[in-house]
């Protein structure tokens, strides 16, 4: 359909849609969009700053440092890239890092290391000064907490089942 055929397994267009065949009719060969290219705006402009370059940075150095001196608002603005730069820096790394350090000092120092680490710490101070007095070393009194657990286990079994061990 398109390029002499030279794309035709690549591509599947449907029929209803014809805008490649309407591209065809301005499709001559490839040589021709090359001779057409040298006439287009983009060519020159190339052509221009390639012109450019070579007279500031090789054949006149020293025209590019007069330019500077004469337009040196305009050439703080092209350097600055019209403050963008500076804009992003406040804002957006400025801002990031604020926010990185307010969301480390809440889910950082704050939830892991108060409440869960020594949170944790603290839990276990606290059952390990419940459970001291308990633990006397006598067998009796561990044979009584176990049954007593047991009770206790077996009741949350029942209740949580609702009764349907009855049933």
């Amino acid at each position: 359909m398109l390029f002499g055929g030279w794309l035709d397994n690549s591509i599947t267009i449907d029929a209803s849609h014809q805008a490649l065949a309407e591209l065809k009719g301005h499709f001559y060969s490839a040589f021709a969009l090359l001779t057409h290219s040298v006439v287009t705006p983009p060519f020159w402009m190339m052509v221009g700053g390639a012109v450019s370059a070579w007279v500031f940075c090789l054949y006149r150095p020293d025209w590019a440092d007069q330019i500077q001196s004469r337009f040196k608002r305009t050439n703080y603005v092209l350097n600055s890239l019209y403050g963008f730069d500076r804009l992003n820096d406040i804002v957006f790394v400025k801002g990031s890092v604020k926010l990185g350090n307010l969301l480390w000092k809440i889910s950082d120092m704050t939830l892991i290391d108060k409440v869960i680490v020594n949170g944790s710490a603290k839990l276990a101070r606290y059952l390990g000064v419940l459970i001291r007095p308990v633990q006397t070393g006598y067998v009796y009194h561990y044979a009584f907490f176990m049954i007593v657990s047991l009770m206790l286990v077996l009741g949350w079994v029942l209740i949580a089942s609702d009764f349907s061990f009855f049933s």
